[in-house]
């Protein structure tokens, strides 16, 4: 049984979804895996273990067991992508750039070539992505509605939430755990898009 996939799998700051189809297996199947109903073959849990960048004991809960911030070193199969500052899930605040780079993995890399990070602070999106994790953002990719996207409302200040466009208004929806937080509606020539969420990580040592 492996004891330890789901935290290594949310420390690599994917979602189940996300996890069956970087590991080509149907969504039940990987669902199975963590909820212990089945067992992966000797085969696919050495290319989990690769996968995730851990050892296979480590997913077996063998020997010592894994902290509570638990986070593999660098994910299997990635490159970096730059973190340029901090972004709100709560009320807006401006963006301060911050030099440093971040794993991502080759897959989501190659396919959003001119893909950066933003630290997210505050809780207005938890329910996405949580207070101090990294997300990482496609500035090329044109949002729909309901994508979580980075945007400078005025010019000058950034916040992540849900975009939701009608005529010539958005409106930018929290998702959070947190009531008090409430939709911003602006017209549609005060919003710039930074980019739409791809992705998402989390910073060695995150507690969850």
């Amino acid at each position: 049984m492996l004891v330890n996939l789901k935290q290594v799998r949310r420390a690599s700051g994917m979602t189940q979804l996300d996890a069956a189809e970087k590991l080509e297996v149907p969504f039940p199947t990987y669902r199975a895996w963590e909820q212990g109903i089945n067992a992966p073959r000797s085969g696919d849990l050495i290319r989990i273990a690769e996968f995730f960048g851990v050892t296979v004991d480590a997913l077996l809960g063998r020997g010592d067991p894994l902290p509570p911030n638990a986070f593999p070193a660098r994910l299997a199969g990635s490159s970096t992508a730059p973190l340029y500052g901090v972004i709100a899930a709560g009320s807006p605040v401006e963006m301060n750039k911050i030099l440093e780079d971040v794993d991502v993995l080759d897959s989501i890399g190659e396919e959003h070539i001119n893909g950066f990070f933003l630290e997210v602070s505050g809780d207005s999106m938890d329910k996405v992505i949580l207070h101090g994790g990294y997300a990482f953002l496609d500035p090329d990719k044109q949002p729909r509605n309901g994508d979580v996207v980075a945007v400078n409302v005025d010019g000058y200040d950034a916040t992540l939430k849900r975009y939701n466009k009608t005529g010539d208004r958005v409106v930018l929806l929290p998702d959070s755990t947190n009531t008090e937080h409430q939709p911003i509606m602006v017209e549609d020539e005060r919003a710039r898009i930074l980019g739409t969420m791809v992705w998402m990580t989390y910073p060695a040592g995150f507690r969850y």
